[in-house]
């Protein structure tokens, strides 16, 4: 049985020494809750710019809708840069 579920919270990129991989908590989870066959719907805001593109061409390949994600000038896509 498919359950719906509300994951509601940041998408970001992670910056590793490896290279940028896609992140934030809620995310991760919805793209997880996926995989066990639920229906996740991500509510998030993103930058309208090349970052928040990209993740979004990153969820909807994972089967996740965008209809509750939010794309806006003020504030760009969020990145987290972390090293060893």
């Amino acid at each position: 049985m498919k359950t719906n579920i509300i994951c509601f919270g940041e998408m970001l990129w992670d910056i590793l020494p490896t290279g940028k991989q896609p992140g934030g908590a809620p995310m991760n989870v919805a793209v997880h809750l996926k995989n066990l066959g639920h229906n996740p719907q991500m509510v998030s805001r993103i930058g309208h710019d090349e970052l928040g593109k990209e993740l979004l061409e990153f969820i909807t390949e994972k089967g996740l809708s965008t209809a509750l994600i939010q794309q806006g000038e003020t504030h760009l896509t969020g990145v987290v840069k972390a090293n060893t």
